[in-house]
């Protein structure tokens, strides 16, 4: 899914200015014009390769406007690894530099962990911890930065404000995670960007 909204551009003399269209999920859309009208800046424009003055490009209900080429790449690999491939990015060598620099982070937390707690176990990381982590992932969003500290926010305080009503938490606690799972795919972090979007179809109607 493609949604650019007031588009801004200029290069020179040359400007283009609220540029929107919006182009649904398995579909496909042609840009047409005179020679010299924009059709490529355009283009340029969302997939990187040109400053954005304004506006905003949205990719799969993600804010990438001001994402390098290399950052989208990144995006492009790990969504549609098979369709990346055949526009010529070499996604082996992306997901193992990706991969390690995940493994990197996660030793310096580990090494941070050791320096706090002074003592390190094998059942510091039981699969409890394991699943908490992923709790936090999946309830703020994978695909944003934000997404994780949310999540761990809403993780920690939730059994808190449930306390009151402890013979139902556990009922509760999973039909909240569920809830958010199911209508939120991309995270409470995806939240205001549902809203903007219902809002723009709301007013496209």
């Amino acid at each position: 899914m493609i949604d650019v909204d007031n588009l801004c551009l200029r290069q020179g003399a040359f400007r283009l200015a609220d540029i929107a269209f919006h182009v649904p999920k398995g579909k496909y859309a042609l840009l047409m014009g005179k020679t010299g009208c924009g059709k490529t800046t355009i283009l340029e424009a969302v997939a990187g390769l040109r400053l954005i003055g304004s506006g905003r490009v949205q990719l799969n209900n993600r804010d990438v406007t001001y994402l390098s080429p290399a950052q989208r790449d990144l995006v492009f690999v790990r969504d549609m690894a098979d369709v990346a491939r055949t526009t010529g990015l070499r996604s082996s060598p992306m997901l193992v530099v990706a991969f390690a620099l995940g493994g990197a982070y996660m030793g310096a937390a580990g090494s941070l962990l050791a320096h706090t707690a002074g003592f390190v176990d094998i059942t510091s990381f039981s699969i409890a911890i394991s699943l908490d982590v992923l709790l936090m992932v999946l309830l703020g969003g994978v695909r944003s930065v934000w997404g994780p500290p949310i999540g761990a926010v809403v993780l920690i305080l939730l059994p808190e404000w449930l306390r009151s009503i402890a013979d139902y938490k556990d009922l509760i606690y999973a039909g909240v995670i569920l809830l958010v799972v199911l209508v939120l795919p991309g995270g409470l972090a995806s939240l205001p960007h549902r809203i903007r979007g219902l809002r723009r179809a709301r007013a496209r109607s």
